[in-house]
């Protein structure tokens, strides 16, 4: 008998990333956290650039030179909540753990999202940033996250 073992390590990704949710929101449910935690996914998504393609949810916003900007001023914060968790689940990549973020939402009762793994974390945050000003004057125009 012959198996398909392609999509194995997919499989075993995933499996993690329900672990690694799970803990998470055990983790955001003991901490009372679950603001930050969302703004943390949604500011290391809002560098997404649809003329480019660049930017976008990829784990970057914890470097310094992101997370330090004013427009994610106090998300260090929820950046060191997430190294517990990266800590306990080491496979999956920043990029993922700040995106099951947004499953906040079964915590408080707001329905309970799907999440597309992207299993790849950036260094650097190419694409528009999240301050309107410097957005305003990137290379896509006028128009601000999301409406590229």
């Amino acid at each position: 008998m012959n198996y398909d073992l392609t999509n194995l390590p997919d499989y075993w990704y995933r499996k993690e990333i329900e672990k690694a949710r799970r803990d998470l929101r055990y983790f955001i449910f003991s901490k009372e956290c679950a603001p930050i935690m969302l703004r943390l996914a949604f500011h290391d998504a809002g560098t997404y650039c649809k003329r480019t393609g660049t930017g976008g949810p990829n784990g970057s916003i914890r470097k310094p030179e992101e997370f330090e900007q004013s427009c994610n001023r106090g998300l260090k914060t929820a950046i060191d909540f997430c190294e517990e968790i990266k800590l306990k689940h080491p496979m999956i990549s920043y990029a993922d753990i700040y995106q099951c973020n947004v499953f906040i939402g079964s915590i408080t009762d707001s329905g309970s999202l799907n999440l597309l793994p992207t299993k790849s974390d950036k260094l650097h945050f190419r694409g528009c940033t999240n301050d309107l000003d410097t957005c305003r004057h990137c290379c896509c125009g006028d128009q601000w996250w999301p409406y590229h």
